[in-house]
């Protein structure tokens, strides 16, 4: 018994003591979780700092414990809600290396690729989004991952990696739709901005068939719209956009189609309904796009000519404050041009505060415009601070000169601080002394130096000047400095005594003695204060003279004094020489007196002339040709009787002559400015053989302005001469060493002017280009617009392109800038015939009508209202065309037009079916000009036709016999035998037709409307089967060298027949041919199609699966589904079953509606596939799916239950004879 009682105490108390363990662990276990729901609440309660650091403790106290994968990824949540990206991402990192099979970090990677994108490191944020959709594609966000991934490649410049994920996210996620959208329209977007415009087409219009509107939405429509001018289809481009905002009315779509579709409205010259555009977005309801539309109306205003309007626009307040930098730097510009300077000042610097990130050239170029204009309104300080900003951020050598120079017309302009410009200036010379403004940098430091009166070092720089710019624009002016600064300044008080006593000896008054001495010692002031007083007084005719010589010099030389020193007052101070000069009383007897009295007289007259030359100025001139003190006022002088003179005149023209030739030969130094004139004189005679030679003896030794402007008005000669090589190397030869000079915009001018004739089309866009770089930086003036020669060559060059939009802009641009150059009437004219050619048929009349009411007496009239008459026919309005012809005839008759525009007024006639009185017409017109054998041709077989159309066969017949006689051995006599042939032809003479038809080659060999001949020809034989008659035919019009649209319709025909009749090898030949000749063309896709298939019919299975692999990323839709499902059919055919099953059942996902049931029947060969490879429970599931979305009564249906029939029957033949599911093929026909 006491044993017994000891073994139950020791029981006892050993259940105690595990009952004492529990409850400790118990314990344990609620404050474990009592901690986590802690930190878990904090982190619900929105203190995600505070849960970090209780999840850190619970990690640190319970390493072991099951949650604390779920603790790390509370951490990485916190950092991320915190938006503390790097320590966010720090813990996925965590997470997904020590916890990588908790559910907890199934998503790490895309978390930590979002951190990635947050940190804007896009490289590795790109690479794990892609890695989470590879390994996790199963995951909800894979799709979102996976087109997160493409955008990033594309937005890095990885396009090919970009692309191939975008179209994997496609291919991979059919059903999502939002992500498979989002990725088709990031690939749309990609290939317009890469320039793909036909692609990106292509996709657009894929897209919007595949998607519902209300997924497409109006973006896809805009970017539509977009590649439709990108392409040049103008029409196609507005017709989008008016349905974008019809479909999308009061929405910012809408706005914007409005917006972009101005732009182009006011590009093809329907300015009013561009301005009405705007002006309705402007009313709209968004102030961002109503301040957008604002500023393009500013700028489109601006150009268009209207500067008020430009200025009402561009005043109005802004009703948006945060617009893109585009705009306020478009904004800013339209202020400047409109000198509106304080308040392009502040869209400058709104540019710059703009939140969109800026580069570094970009803001620089923003920087010296807001420099720029503080400097207008004399805002030195922030001017200074603009530009050490742009400094920081520019590394091209021109905007760095350009800065500088800046920098120092601040300095000298606004701060007048000498020093401080000087040393810019220098700085400049020094290191960018290859720029254009090198000459202006230089003048402007020598005026730093006369400001300072520092004339030794003035005199330097002018000096430095005329040796290093001899044909600058400030070449005469250095010149005259240099003169002024060694008569005036130079010379030292010794010399001046020196000469004052020598003057003195001859003087026999005392009064006039004193003030001569006070002139040479340069005391013009006290000379004159001695001469004034007593100047009337003097009764001494000689003495008096030589008083009124002196104090007219003393005035003089007070007044060049005055312009060295820039002191404003030298008019007062010439006025006073003259009045003193031409005092009455006065004797003038001495030769030398005179010269000096003429030669001050001649140059105060030359400062204040106008435009009408003063007959004193003239006669001076005329006495003084020979000498060289009147070398720039002969100049002048001679410069003004050129462009006036009278050329019937004939005792003038001899005069001036006479007087061109004695300036020629006494000139020195401005030999150059005389052979010039010379040239100009005689070109305005009509003599350019003379002209040419005086211009050829200009040389390199020569200098001023002159020699640049004769060497370019020779290479004028020569350009007109069609000498192009000499043009061209003159050119050149100027081009270097004049780089500052003003004119090298007109030596690249003229570079592309040889060009152009050269049909160079390329070079002529190099060297426009060119002089539009140049311009960039002067876009702050009206004045940087290119001038009329420019622009009307720029428009031709465009047209020569085919580049119909810019050619029209350019038109436009030059027709509104240069209404009065004579050339204005062909630009409108031109511009016209082009809007005409793009089908704008209302803005085409607009424009004739314009040239009719503004040029209604110009040569060209007449030839419009022809055009205009062409243009109503083509509109098929004939009764407009028949009034407009009526009009023409009566305006042309007595001309060569006259023809033209009576055959005009007999077609519209005629195409109203009035052939009655037609016929009698076309008699009168045949005996009225029976010269004009093409045009009555045309009206004959017009006639024909009209007969043929009114089922008259008969008269059709005898009016084509008419024409075949009268017109033998001509192209008309083949028109004839044409229309004859197709009458019969109609009529079914076919033994008759045929034989006309087959004459005609062998009679009329060579002739250009053969090529409809033949086409007729092989359509007649193909229609009978007569396949090689019909390739003969056809092929006689690809034998002709000119690819136009005859061959490319002969071209489809060929590889239809020969595809059709089991021509294989031709049909790829001829289908080659065509994308090789015509890439642009649309059908350019479908025919790549087409070669894949032809080879897929010769069994050349894997030269088509080569192509298809070439053309799936190009497809989508109905395309991609057809290759995607003969790219399978090619490997099943190749008995490659196992890759042919793959690509089958990559339609079990394609969800795209398609005309054929592309999906269904690849799932059915899939199913094959797997017969073929003896897998019958995947095949077993492929026909049962098959059957249910078809249907069991379908087609598809039933063949689906055959096939499950027979492998059910296989496989319960295999488990009868204990055999494994591998079956004979013998049982299923693919």
């Amino acid at each position: 018994m006491r044993i017994c009682k000891f073994y139950k105490l020791i029981l006892i108390l050993l259940l105690m003591a595990i009952q004492g363990g529990i409850c400790a662990q118990n314990a344990d276990e609620t404050v474990i979780n009592d901690e986590f729901a802690y930190a878990n609440k904090l982190l619900r309660d929105n203190y995600p700092e505070l849960a970090v650091v209780q999840f850190k403790l619970f990690i640190k106290k319970y390493p072991g414990e099951n949650r604390v994968a779920e603790a790390v990824r509370r951490i990485a949540d916190s950092h991320l809600q915190m938006k503390q990206y790097a320590e966010a991402r720090q813990a996925y990192e965590r997470l997904n290396i020590q916890h990588p099979y908790s559910p907890f970090a199934r998503d790490a990677y895309y978390q930590i690729a979002q951190c990635y994108s947050a940190e804007k490191e896009y490289a590795s944020a790109a690479e794990f989004f892609e890695l989470y959709a590879r390994f996790s594609s199963d995951a909800e966000n894979a799709s979102q991952a996976m087109l997160h991934a493409g955008k990033l490649y594309l937005q890095l410049g990885k396009k090919e990696r970009g692309r191939k994920v975008l179209f994997e996210t496609i291919d991979h996620y059919p059903d999502k739709i939002d992500d498979k959208s989002a990725a088709q329209l990031a690939l749309l977007y990609e290939f317009a901005d890469s320039g793909e415009a036909h692609r990106a087409f292509r996709m657009a219009e894929t897209f919007l068939q595949e998607f519902p509107q209300a997924l497409a939405g109006p973006e896809v429509w805009l970017v539509k719209a977009r590649l439709h001018k990108t392409l040049g289809q103008l029409k196609e481009s507005l017709s989008v956009y008016k349905n974008v905002s019809s479909s999308y009315k009061n929405t910012n779509a809408a706005r914007i189609a409005n917006i972009e579709s101005a732009e182009i409205k006011f590009l093809i010259g329907d300015r009013a309904g561009a301005f009405s555009q705007l002006s309705s977005v402007m009313a709209g309801g968004d102030d961002s796009l109503a301040t957008v539309a604002q500023i393009i109306k500013a700028e489109l205003l601006l150009q268009d000519g209207q500067k008020q309007a430009a200025i009402k626009a561009a005043e109005t307040n802004l009703r948006f404050k945060k617009i893109g930098y585009e705009y306020y730097l478009t904004l800013g510009n339209v202020q400047f041009k409109l000198e509106k300077y304080t308040a392009a000042l502040a869209s400058f610097e709104n540019a710059l505060d703009a939140e969109f990130p800026l580069s570094d050239s970009l803001k620089s170029k923003i920087y010296v415009r807001v420099a720029h204009a503080a400097y207008r309104q004399g805002k030195a300080d922030a001017a200074l601070a603009a530009l050490r900003q742009a400094r920081e951020k520019s590394k091209r050598e021109s905007e760095l000169a350009q800065i500088l120079k800046l920098e120092g017309d601040i300095y000298l302009d606004l701060l007048d601080d000498m020093p401080f410009a000087i040393r810019i200036y220098s700085q400049f010379i020094t290191n960018f002394p290859h720029q254009p403004q090198i000459d202006d940098v230089q003048a402007r430091l020598a005026r730093c130096y006369e400001k300072k009166s520092n004339w030794s070092m003035a005199l330097d720089e002018w000096n430095r000047l005329v040796k290093l710019y001899p044909v600058s624009t400030y070449f005469a002016m250095a010149k005259e400095h240099i003169a002024l600064i060694n008569k005036y300044q130079k010379q030292d008080f010794s010399t001046l005594l020196a000469a004052s006593f020598a003057e003195e000896s001859a003087i026999t008054s005392e009064p006039l003695r004193r003030a001569k001495r006070m002139a040479s010692l340069q005391f013009w002031d006290k000379a004159i204060a001695l001469l004034r007083p007593n100047f009337n007084e003097i009764e001494d005719a000689a003495i008096r003279t030589e008083a009124a010589l002196l104090m007219g010099q003393s005035y003089f030389a007070k007044a060049q004094r005055s312009r060295l020193q820039d002191e404003g007052n030298e008019f007062a101070l010439f006025d006073s020489a003259k009045t003193v000069l031409q005092t009455a009383g006065l004797v003038w007897e001495d030769d030398a007196a005179i010269l000096q009295k003429d030669l001050m007289l001649a140059t105060i007259q030359q400062q204040n002339m106008l435009d009408d030359l003063p007959p004193s100025l003239d006669a001076i001139s005329q006495k003084y040709q020979n000498q060289n003190q009147f070398a720039q006022i002969n100049q002048h002088v001679l410069q003004n009787k050129i462009r006036t003179v009278k050329k019937s005149d004939s005792a003038a023209v001899a005069n001036l002559k006479v007087r061109l030739q004695s300036f020629e030969n006494s000139a020195n130094e401005d030999r150059a400015a005389a052979l010039y004139l010379n040239a100009q004189f005689y070109l305005s005679l009509n003599d350019s053989a003379t002209a040419r030679a005086k211009l050829a003896k200009i040389d390199a030794s020569m200098t001023g302005l002159a020699v640049v402007q004769g060497n370019l008005l020779r290479a004028h000669l020569l350009l007109a001469g069609g000498e192009l090589e000499a043009a061209q190397e003159l050119l050149l030869r100027m081009r270097k060493p004049y780089f500052y000079s003003d004119s090298v915009q007109r030596i690249i001018f003229l570079l592309a002017r040889v060009a152009y004739e050269k049909n160079d089309y390329s070079e002529v866009k190099k060297w426009l280009q060119l002089i539009e770089n140049k311009e960039d930086w002067a876009l702050y003036s009206m004045g940087s617009i290119l001038d009329a020669d420019t622009q009307y060559l720029k428009a031709q060059t465009e047209i020569k392109f085919g580049n119909k939009l810019a050619a029209s802009n350019a038109l436009l641009q030059f027709i509104n800038r240069h209404q009065a150059d004579d050339r204005a009437p062909d630009a409108l004219f031109q511009l016209a015939e082009l809007t005409a050619q793009q089908k704008f048929v209302r803005l085409a009349r607009g424009y004739y009508d314009n040239f009719l009411q503004q040029y209604k007496n110009h040569q060209r009239a007449p030839a419009v209202r022809i055009a205009l008459t062409k243009l109503e026919l083509d509109e098929h309005r004939y009764i407009r065309a028949r009034e407009l012809g009526l009009q023409a005839v009566a305006e042309t008759r007595g001309t060569s037009l006259n023809a033209e525009a009576t055959y005009l007024a007999i077609l519209a006639q005629l195409r109203q079916e009035k052939i009655q009185s037609v016929t009698s017409d076309l008699k009168i017109f045949r005996k009225n000009f029976p010269q004009a054998d093409e045009l009555y041709g045309n009206i004959q077989y017009e006639l024909g036709e009209a007969h043929i159309r009114a089922k008259d066969f008969k008269k059709a017949e005898n009016v084509f016999k008419d024409l075949r006689n009268d017109f033998k051995n001509t192209t008309f006599a083949v028109r004839g035998n044409f229309g004859l042939a197709r009458s019969y032809l109609i009529r079914n003479k076919t033994e008759d037709g045929l034989k006309i038809l087959k004459k005609l080659p062998e009679e009329y060999s060579g002739d250009p409307f053969l090529k409809t001949v033949h086409i007729e020809l092989g359509d007649f034989y193909q229609a009978q089967k007569l396949w090689q008659s019909a390739i003969t035919a056809y092929n006689y019009v690809l034998a002709d060298t000119v690819v136009d649209e005859k061959y490319k319709e002969v071209l489809i025909k060929l590889i239809d027949l020969y595809a059709n009749t089991g021509l294989a090898d031709a049909a790829i030949s001829y289908a080659r041919h065509f994308i090789k000749y015509f890439p642009n063309d649309e059908r350019e896709f479908n025919y790549q199609l087409k070669i894949a298939t032809l080879y897929r019919d010769k069994r050349e299975y894997e030269q088509a699966i080569e192509i298809y692999r070439q053309l799936l990323p190009l497809a989508h839709g109905e395309n991609k589904a057809e290759v995607l499902f003969f790219l399978g059919d090619s490997y099943y055919n190749m008995r490659r079953y196992e890759q042919a099953a793959a690509e089958f059942m990559k339609m079990k996902y394609f969800a795209p509606k398609t005309k054929q049931n592309w999906r269904t029947t690849a799932l059915f060969k899939a199913g094959d596939c797997y017969l073929q490879m003896e897998n019958l429970p995947k095949a077993r599931d492929l026909f049962d799916l098959v059957r249910r979305l078809e249907g069991e009564a379908s087609v598809f249906g039933r063949s689906a239950k055959k096939r499950l029939e027979e492998i059910d029957a296989a496989i319960q033949k295999n488990r009868n004879t204990g055999f494994s599911s591998k079956t004979g093929n013998e049982f299923f026909i693919a």
